[in-house]
């Protein structure tokens, strides 16, 4: 049986019993397609501008945003016309800014499918490109994001869960947070590992390769400043310490036994010169002191020096920056008072070693005299 009508007419079917087939003569449900369903789709009108808008036409299951000559910046802002439940909407958005619909996102160069219900559009699901391993992708509420092979993440209103798993990442993937947090978190002691594969002994734990940060720069713990230097944190198996380094230069070292060791290897060094005479007038100017911290937990008091009054004596044990955030910042660095001491202390050895020598020197003159003056004393009956 054909059915026809007039080109701008609706056309229905009423069937007590039964469905309607396309395609097919025994339809299994109320409508079955047998073969391809083509949707019309819809473009936008070129949009451009700062936070463009744009409302969907009324009956329009696809439409695509198209982007003019001039892109737009900002989020597009979507709308839509006399929505009926049920009624399902794609939206392909083809231009490099997110949009949004009914506070759902549909991220640059994704297709996002919508279902009105409940008096809203909801999102059914939102995918990033289908592009080579490590595309990043953004997401909508309650959508799940394939951002590259191994990585998924889920939004559930503003609780973000990225997941890494399946397949390996074969190449860098971002996971773009607009300024929000990303939590991995668990009621049941959960742990995060990277490198350690499916055993997580700690809370975090991360396990690197052999091999420092100076030869290997993809090994240890790093944190960096977006303008300045980066810190790496490794162990060291043949040592068994922790080690520090700053843009590959190892600073800093801390050992099984509890010391902390600063690197000292000559040949690192240059402009090196004996410690001057004088050290001990030097530290006599010295005014030790004892306090308590402001901030400080326990209250027990501390002992030190005034960074201010040890500047006037030997400005190289002291720093006064200013902190990034514009606060004034004093700090002394009491290993370098370390070698001062060691010289002080020689000085007064060599003094000590000095005067003994002048008493034994004096002790011998008054042997001497002794000894010349018996024979004068015996005559004299003395």
């Amino acid at each position: 049986m054909l059915l026809s009508g007039a080109p701008m007419l609706p056309l229905t079917v009423l069937a007590q019993t039964g469905g309607v087939g396309i395609g097919t003569p025994n339809p299994a449900s109320r409508l079955e397609v047998n073969g391809g369903l083509t949707l019309t789709e819809t473009a936008s009108p070129a949009l451009t501008g700062t936070n463009p808008s744009y409302t969907i036409p009324t009956n329009v299951s696809q439409v695509r945003l198209v982007p003019s000559g001039t892109a737009p910046t900002g989020t597009i802002a979507l709308t839509s016309t006399t929505p009926v439940s049920g009624q399902y909407l794609t939206v392909y958005n083809g231009t490099t800014i997110p949009a949004t619909l009914n506070s759902q996102t549909v991220p640059a160069g994704n297709a996002v499918t919508f279902v009105y219900s409940n008096g809203g559009w909801r999102t059914t699901s939102a995918s990033g490109p289908a592009g080579p391993a490590g595309a990043t992708g953004t997401a909508g509420s309650n959508a799940t994001v394939a951002a590259g092979p191994g990585l998924s993440s889920t939004v559930s209103g503003t609780t973000t869960t990225v997941q890494l798993g399946g397949s390996a990442l074969m190449a860098a993937t971002d996971v773009p947070l607009a300024g929000n947090a990303l939590t991995f978190s668990s009621a049941t002691g959960g742990k995060v590992g990277v490198g350690n594969g499916t055993t997580v002994p700690y809370t975090l734990s991360v396990k690197h390769d052999n091999g420092t940060p100076v030869v290997s720069a993809g090994n240890g713990l790093s944190v960096s400043h977006v303008l300045g230097p980066t810190w790496v944190m490794y162990v060291s198996n043949t040592a068994q310490s922790l080690q520090f380094y700053r843009d590959g230069v190892k600073e800093v070292e801390f050992t099984p036994d509890g010391s902390v060791n600063n690197v000292s290897d000559s040949t690192a060094k240059t402009q090196v010169r004996q410690l001057e005479n004088g050290q001990m007038a030097r530290l006599m100017q010295l005014q030790p002191k004892s306090y308590r911290y402001k901030a400080q937990f326990s209250n027990q008091r501390q002992y030190g020096l005034m960074a201010q009054e040890l500047v006037a004596v030997y400005p190289d044990m002291v720093q006064h920056n200013r902190d990034d955030d514009g606060r004034d910042s004093w700090t002394v660095s009491y290993t370098k008072l370390i070698p001062v001491l060691v010289k002080a202390l020689q000085e007064q050895e060599l003094a000590r070693q000095q005067q003994a020598a002048r008493l034994d020197s004096l002790e011998a003159q008054v042997k001497l005299l002794q000894q010349l003056s018996r024979p004068v004393l015996r005559k004299s009956g003395r």
